[in-house]
């Protein structure tokens, strides 16, 4: 790793100060609509803005709290074997449930940067670049979203994990969640066992990740506005950073095997290194 320079080769001023208990988990660059450039770096504690003359700001919400930098492993009620210890007491030591890092999910709406926070889904923020000068919530949204994205059709989809849901807004209208025959807001719930775990958009197609699966989604228009299929069952997500879009593809690990998805289906990608990449793991 080396130290990030600015125009005229001086080193920009470090994001954070103690990398003990902060780590950068997610990035977005663009252009506003006035042609100034943007940069964001999300850790598990804030979200920090780059201008393009290397400027950092903290941008974090007012009494933004974060989340954790590592994984780590459930403790208290209901971890560890049946039997153990006393009924109804909190369990000492750590059981087998794996807790995500804190990380973010990001995407544009317009020039407009749109962010939650996965650690609590809570709130749905956005940050317009030369107006805000940290995140604004915007309260009308749903809570618990796992992740969000932009469609092509404007409007802002997101999906809950637990409830296998995908929830969206109105057209051209990221605050509108209500249902009624005047706007194109809705929800589905998706068959299949396990959370969902991470959403994108490849080409003109929306990929939802389960911890098993994966769905394809596409804009059908009214009454319906989007509907979901099945693409596979054995190609479930691990974490929600280990899903990479690039213009034409997604890929990501699962189990022993690297997964691609192509806009119309999914398929295994042989790999040199996937052994490599499981020993590190």
């Amino acid at each position: 790793w080396q130290r990030r320079l600015n125009s005229s080769s001086t080193e920009i001023a470090a994001l954070y100060t103690d990398a003990t208990v902060e780590a950068p988990r997610n990035m977005l660059g663009w252009t506003a609509n006035d042609g100034s450039r943007h940069f964001v770096v999300a850790t598990n504690t804030a979200l920090y803005h780059i201008s393009a003359t290397g400027v950092v700001s903290d941008i974090s919400p007012t009494g933004f709290s974060g989340g954790s930098k590592n994984s780590g492993l459930v403790s208290g009620y209901g971890t560890g074997a049946y039997g153990r210890q006393a009924y109804g007491v909190a369990r000492t030591g750590v059981g087998l449930v794996p807790t995500p890092v804190a990380s973010w999910s990001l995407d544009l709406w317009g020039e407009d940067l749109l962010a939650v926070f996965r650690s609590d889904g809570n709130h749905v923020y956005k940050w317009t670049p030369n107006v805000d000068s940290e995140l604004v919530e915007l309260s009308t949204t749903p809570e618990d979203y796992q992740g969000i994205v932009v469609t092509d059709e404007r409007i802002l989809l997101g999906i809950k994990a637990t409830e296998r849901l995908v929830q969206w807004s109105d057209s051209e209208d990221r605050t509108e969640f209500t249902p009624d025959a005047t706007n194109q807001a809705g929800s589905l719930t998706l068959s299949g066992n396990g959370p969902l775990i991470g959403v994108a958009k490849v080409l003109n197609t929306l990929l939802v990740l389960g911890a098993n699966d994966a769905y394809a989604g596409r804009y059908l228009g009214p009454p319906f506005v989007y509907g979901f299929e099945r693409v596979s069952d054995s190609c479930g997500l691990m974490a929600a950073n280990a899903l990479v879009v690039t213009d034409t593809f997604a890929m990501w690990p699962c189990g022993r095997n690297m997964w691609t998805f192509n806009g119309e289906q999914v398929s295994q990608v042989p790999s040199d290194v996937v052994d490599f990449f499981i020993r590190d793991l």
